[in-house]
């Protein structure tokens, strides 16, 4: 047990969960020291404008829907005064292009089906094997697939099937939120660059009036203090490596997005992984005589 009024602690990162963690430690009466390597706040959180000096034209660099289900996003931005803003597009629901013809309905069916193969999953059970359970229109599973492997990062013969049941899976329309003026806001309260990837989207959306030289492109692997992007449940995930990975190690306590179980890869994780976080070290404080 740690003793006295005001309990010295240090954070290492300045992303969601770090902030969190130290917010709610030091509003307990502790210090609390946050140290960051890079130049700014909010970790994979990132919003930057693309016309500078013009908030109207804010993207995210980094983490951009807020889902249903975040509900400690939604008091946290309340906390510090922030709107949320409805979005235009939807996460869940993608327009299939560049491949063979499908709909959006049946692309929609496809999710629930395999969605609904994959709860019953053995633990370990790869996307891969689970999908073969869609009788439908091959197009419409490869559009899946391809959906899937490119929001994980993960092949599906690697993605854990369990990984579809979570509180991103579904293809059908459903309302998103952003935090009104950029998510990293709420942490404030390549090679080829982006021209090839500007053009490659150009392609499939002719109908759009493009800037590629405005163009930005984040490569969260590439980042020297991340990384990777976000962390993916790979079929070799195993029972126990959840209460493994948060496990604290003597007087250090672990957090971010990957600590954070089901809502691992989220904001809303790592949100929740540093209150988890903070609450852990207030359990080993007591106040000084």
């Amino acid at each position: 047990m740690l003793e006295g009024a005001g309990v010295r602690v240090v954070v290492a990162g300045a992303g969601f969960a770090g902030l969190l963690a130290g917010y709610r430690v030091a509003r307990a009466g502790h210090e609390v020291v946050v140290l960051e390597a890079r130049d700014r706040v909010g970790g994979r959180v990132w919003s930057q404008e693309l016309v500078p000096g013009d908030p109207r034209t804010v993207v995210e660099r980094g983490a951009e829907f807020v889902l249903d289900g975040y509900d400690l996003m939604r008091a946290v931005a309340s906390e510090f005064g922030l709107q949320l803003a409805e979005m235009a597009m939807s996460y869940y629901e993608r327009e299939p292009r560049g491949g063979a013809a499908t709909t959006h309905e049946e692309l929609a069916r496809c999710a629930e089906v395999v969605a609904g193969a994959a709860a019953s999953a053995r633990p370990g059970t790869p996307l891969a094997e689970v999908v073969a359970s869609w009788p439908g229109s091959p197009a419409a599973l490869a559009a899946y697939v391809s959906r899937i492997e490119v929001t994980h990062g993960v092949a599906a013969r690697d993605l854990a099937a369990a990984a579809v049941t979570d509180v991103t899976g579904g293809f059908s329309r459903r309302p998103c939120w952003r935090v009104a003026g950029g998510n990293q806001l709420a942490a404030l309260a390549v090679a080829e660059g982006p021209a090839r990837w500007a053009s490659r989207t150009a392609a499939l959306r002719p109908e759009l009036s493009a800037d590629p030289s405005r163009a930005m492109l984040t490569t969260w692997n590439d980042d020297p203090w991340a990384g990777e992007s976000y962390s993916a449940m790979t079929a070799t995930v195993a029972d126990g490596d959840d209460d493994l990975i948060t496990a604290p190690l003597g007087r250090v306590h672990f957090a971010g997005e990957h600590t954070a179980g089901a809502w691992a890869g989220l904001m809303e994780g790592a949100l929740r992984s540093g209150a988890r976080a903070a609450s852990e070290v207030l359990a080993h404080t007591c106040p000084g005589p």
